[in-house]
């Protein structure tokens, strides 16, 4: 949140924004209803150009809701549906919201390379094996922005050599555990509700 944003706060985005630090990671939640949603409005958008997508969204709603609701009946099978999508909305969101928030905001006017761009507004996280099946390669999120055409599997790799070439020309590469990024995050949420009046 940018401090002209916090100035202006008032009633509940008032409230939200003075304990942001906190309800990020309970209100992190909703993100997987957030997707849903900004995909179907995307699809009415576009009727035209999505219908493949279209087709897949029907699809999707149709294995996930009608087998349970057949089996379990329609209460248990929309609860079963919207658990699903909470858990989702807290994985995507824990695995995304580190990668981001709390670095570098680059102002519309200032001239800056992409490489420049890129390497200050994200992070990388953990550089195990682990780490790349449980993030799905975005832990190596630096180098997603910078070559993000590479195939997920490469991006460890390009990993060593990024970080190597960062070293060498004294250029700030940040990359931490997704708990020291998820406390920089909370610092950045408090840091910004201090504005907050």
């Amino acid at each position: 949140m940018y401090l002209q944003s916090a100035l202006t706060k008032t009633g509940l985005g008032r409230l939200i924004s003075r304990h942001q630090g906190v309800l990020i990671w309970i209100l992190i939640g909703l993100q997987g209803f957030t997707l849903k949603i900004d995909s179907l409005q995307f699809l009415r958008r576009n009727p035209r150009s999505t219908r493949v997508d279209q087709c897949v969204v029907l699809l999707h709603y149709a294995l996930w809701l009608v087998p349970p609701v057949l089996l379990l009946g329609a209460a248990d099978a929309l609860l079963n549906y919207a658990l699903i999508t909470v858990l989702i909305g807290f994985y995507t969101g824990m695995i995304f919201v580190v990668n981001h928030v709390g670095t570098r905001v680059i102002e519309p006017d200032e001239s800056i390379s992409f490489f420049q761009q890129e390497i200050s507004v994200t992070r990388n996280l953990g550089a195990s094996r682990l780490h790349d099946f449980v993030f799905g390669g975005v832990n190596n999120h630096i180098e997603h922005h910078l070559f993000p055409s590479m195939p997920t599997a490469r991006l460890r790799s390009a990993r060593r050599i990024t970080r190597a070439f960062c070293r060498r020309h004294g250029i700030a590469y940040r990359e931490m555990s997704w708990f020291a990024a998820a406390r920089e995050v909370t610092r950045h949420f408090n840091a910004m509700s201090a504005f907050v009046p």
